[in-house]
């Protein structure tokens, strides 16, 4: 603009400013018009008009591919989250896109599911890539702003990932977001994962039935338990050498344990596991999954990390619940 503000002044003193600038200040992107008008009494006697745009905030290209595929417009449009606008649920996704990059914690992501949309269409992207592993839906699902709600019975979703294909033996990890606290309506329910042996195993259940409340996570090939009276939060099992495997939730470690084994060559399920390859025989999730990841193993710091990234995502979209 060729006038950025306006300064009125008493007897050579500056009595008011207007400062384009901070009329600009909070306005979304794209072209915009200030006008000042000039009265005399009611009378209007001179109007000066300029244009001026607001550059659109520079985005991650997966932030970008990722909105576009949900098609929320970066503006000031209501979404489905309860007072977050299009603009700023792009910032919370950007947000978290920028904080696993600068935490070197993207490039050992194979897919992040931030499960956001009501519908499975919308909650199949991997915010990693949306065109590599979107989940396949089966069954009995709730899908709403707060994530996807298994029923418990035939729920689950298979993401077409297979860790004994992209894995190092001794580098594999598995993370789930659950925000429910829901008492299982089967016996042996598995939240996410493959099982192909004790020997060759990648799962973790945060409650396994109404009697039994731990965390199990089995990476590879011994199993950990750990109790968890609640099942709402960040859940990490990481194993990260030939001898180690380790559970943490919401940042703080659970348990480490050895763990030997091998990877499973099926695809990884979420809502239930995919068992021998022949599908879904153990107990379905009645819990809301709200994320979900594979990655390699991450070291206690790494893991802290993604907790953190996860759990300012999720405070931001108003779906916290633990």
């Amino acid at each position: 603009m060729s006038v950025n503000k306006i300064v009125t002044k008493v007897d050579g003193t500056i009595n008011k400013t207007i400062d384009f600038n901070d009329l600009a200040s909070g306005l979304s992107a794209g072209g915009h018009t200030i006008t000042v008008e000039a009265f005399n009494g009611a009378t209007l006697i001179s109007t000066q008009t300029r244009n001026f745009t607001i550059a659109a905030a520079a985005f991650e290209a997966e932030t970008t591919s990722y909105m576009n595929a949900l098609a929320i417009p970066n503006d000031g449009t209501a979404t489905i989250y309860t007072g977050v606008s299009g603009s700023q649920l792009w910032t919370h996704v950007d947000e978290l896109v920028s904080g696993l990059k600068t935490n070197a914690l993207w490039t050992k992501l194979f897919y992040y599911y931030p499960l956001l949309g009501d519908t499975a269409a919308l909650q199949k992207y991997n915010l990693k890539d949306t065109a590599a592993y979107p989940i396949t839906w089966f069954g009995g699902w709730v899908y709403d702003n707060k994530g996807a709600l298994g029923n418990g019975a035939n729920a689950y979703g298979d993401t077409g990932f297979i860790p004994s294909t992209f894995k190092d033996v001794n580098s594999n990890g598995l993370s789930i977001v659950i925000g429910t606290n829901n008492v299982p309506t089967q016996s042996d329910v598995v939240e996410a994962g493959a099982f192909n042996g004790t020997s060759q195993a990648s799962i973790i259940q945060v409650k396994k039935s109404s009697s039994d409340n731990e965390i199990r996570s089995r990476m590879n090939g011994e199993i950990s338990l750990i109790p968890n009276a609640d099942s709402r939060g960040i859940y990490t099992a990481s194993k990260t050498s030939s001898t180690e495997s380790v559970t943490f939730k919401n940042g703080i470690l659970k348990s480490t344990w050895n763990s030997g084994g091998s990877l499973p060559p099926l695809e990884s399920y979420m809502g239930n596991m995919n068992y021998n390859g022949s599908g879904y025989s153990y107990g379905y999730s009645n819990q809301r999954f709200q994320g979900a990841a594979e990655h390699t193993g991450l070291t206690d710091t790494e893991t802290q990390t993604l907790h953190s990234l996860i759990d300012t995502f999720e405070a931001g979209l108003g779906r916290k619940t633990w």
